[in-house]
């Protein structure tokens, strides 16, 4: 708990038995974490059970995709305030007190892995990814009129008040890599009061699952442009 809210920690993983181990320990030395939430996606590897040794709550999603596991983590997370993070270790749990000496003014704070001087030269923070985050959360900010700095589209670590999560939880469908702008641009049409800082971002642990080269990257970065005209002209997109 902290200053008479209580936390949940909710964790979306796939294989991530090479990382998840610490991801816990990280977060339960915060000493104010009230419960942590590892969401299985069908995981093949060792990572529930070393997740359930720790004391982690583990809840099954069978439907396959990173979207999808993040939803039932919102969904199943009760506590009044909830920390969205992956299970690989690019993040840092000490970010989490950054997010809280300012939540009190916003309904969600959310992380920016691309700000220079953050982010590891090892981890996976190549030119064009920090480029492409950059211009299509500036698209983000136009098409939807959000007037603060925004330079990370993608990043999944962020802390959002349940009160304010219930006001669009139910919008939430993607299922894929797309989740992350969706949770983002559902919450500013909610009118939600949102603020991006500058977070640390390491080399993760265990073996990449998206975005490994620039075509990959391509890839994705089309895939949320489309996500952000589609949801502002309404167009069906699943």
């Amino acid at each position: 708990m902290y200053k008479k809210q209580t936390i949940s920690v909710v964790i979306p993983t796939y294989n991530e038995e090479d990382s998840i181990g610490f991801v816990i320990k990280d977060f339960k030395k915060l000493g104010f974490i009230d419960e942590i939430i590892v969401i299985d996606n069908n995981s093949k590897d060792l990572t529930v059970q070393i997740a359930t040794k720790l004391g982690a709550k583990i809840i099954k999603e069978k439907k396959q995709g990173y979207g999808y596991a993040c939803i039932k983590g919102l969904k199943e997370a009760k506590k009044d305030l909830i920390i969205l993070v992956e299970g690989d270790y690019t993040f840092d749990a000490k970010d989490t007190k950054r997010f809280l000496e300012q939540i009190d003014n916003y309904d969600m704070i959310i992380g920016s892995r691309t700000t220079k001087g953050w982010y590891s030269k090892k981890s996976h923070m190549p030119w064009y990814v920090v480029f492409g985050n950059n211009i299509l959360a500036n698209i983000l900010k136009w098409t939807y009129n959000y007037k603060h700095k925004l330079n990370d589209i993608g990043c999944t670590y962020r802390i959002i008040k349940q009160n304010s999560l219930k006001k669009f939880i139910n919008k939430l469908k993607i299922g894929g890599c797309d989740f992350t702008p969706e949770l983002t641009i559902e919450a500013l049409k909610s009118n939600l009061n949102i603020k991006q800082i500058p977070i640390k971002y390491k080399e993760r642990r265990g073996e990449t699952k998206l975005s490994m080269n620039w075509i990959q990257s391509l890839k994705i970065g089309i895939f949320h442009l489309k996500l952000i005209i589609n949801k502002r002209t309404k167009k069906k997109i699943y």
